[in-house]
């Protein structure tokens, strides 16, 4: 478990695990990149949302508890992610699952923090396009 803030711990999951679960349930999860822009260089998680900013974590909740209302549509496992698994995607992770929680009555999806970020995850999968996309190896 990573600690979020003084509430709230986030499970942390591996690069590994998060691969599986792209291959094998994408539609099942969502993953959220939160590099700063000049981090972004390189490539990224194939389908990721990139967050820049609190008005983009405010749209991120606000579309999650929308699907939440269409059964089936919504994503029930929420991955973060930095460039190296920092304390960046912890704060986001929390944040939003707290605000999505208190919109849905204590319910929402998991909130899950990548190990290792965004670096090990495309260091290890940059040559599967199903995972990795825009990969830059000059970087």
């Amino acid at each position: 478990m990573i600690r979020g803030d003084s509430s709230l711990e986030m499970a942390a999951i591996t690069v590994d695990a998060l691969a599986d679960l792209l291959r094998n349930c994408r539609e099942g999860v969502k993953v959220v990149d939160c590099r700063r822009e000049e981090e972004l260089a390189g490539g990224k998680i194939r389908g990721a949302i990139v967050l820049r900013g609190q008005q983009s974590l405010d749209e991120l909740v606000a579309g999650t508890v929308a699907s939440a209302s269409v059964a089936g549509t919504s994503a029930s496992v929420v991955v973060f992610y930095c460039l190296a698994g920092s304390a960046e995607s912890t704060k986001c992770a929390a944040r939003f699952v707290r605000q999505v929680r208190s919109k849905r009555e204590g319910t929402g999806p998991e909130g899950k923090v990548l190990e290792g970020g965004a670096f090990a995850f495309i260091k290890q999968h940059h040559a599967d396009p199903l995972l990795v996309e825009d990969f830059n190896n000059d970087k």
